[in-house]
């Protein structure tokens, strides 16, 4: 990736110099460029200044995807369980209260099922006698070993607790 960028940085400069070459060499062109330099200069510094700053919020501000935060983590937190997906991938729950919907699912359901998905789905909540899980009132609703959760009521969950999502996927609950 790097050498891409020297490349292109390379050719531009080259090509830069051509153009000089070629606007020097000729005498009208001296002359008007001797009378507009100094707008010239300040349009550079103004290129290079906007490169610069789109740079800058394209990497700092840009929103990055759910996936690439999960997968990447700086501090460890204790692992209070886990959700098994079909693909064998896992989640972990390390917060007091997480909420999961279409965008942790990606790539484990096909995009036509994950319409039926909510986007805060259901969540998981810790209390202090266990892990609870609760629908967060979607259209499609969250199964727990077969039975319906209401919208309203949460229910505790148990090692090896099977939730049936929009009735599209179905994940296992882990306790670590």
């Amino acid at each position: 990736m790097m050498k891409n960028r020297q490349l292109i940085l390379i050719i531009s400069v080259v090509i830069t110099l051509i153009a000089l070459f070629v606007i020097v060499t000729s005498e009208a062109a001296t002359e008007w460029l001797l009378e507009q330099w100094t707008h010239i200069f300040w349009a550079i510094v103004f290129a290079i200044v906007a490169g610069v700053l789109i740079h800058y919020f394209q990497l700092k501000i840009a929103h990055k995807p759910k996936i690439s935060q999960d997968t990447v983590t700086i501090e460890s937190k204790a692992v209070l369980a886990m959700l098994i997906l079909p693909n064998d991938h896992e989640i972990r729950i390390t917060e007091k209260e997480t909420v999961f919907g279409r965008e942790d699912l990606t790539g484990v359901v096909s995009v036509d099922n994950l319409l039926f998905i909510g986007r805060k789905h259901f969540k998981i909540v810790r209390r202090n006698d266990g892990l609870y899980i609760q629908d967060l009132g979607t259209k499609n609703g969250t199964m727990l070993n077969g039975d319906a959760l209401q919208q309203t009521k949460s229910r505790k969950l148990k090692n090896e607790d099977k939730i049936l999502v929009a009735n599209v996927v179905e994940v296992k609950y882990v306790e670590t």
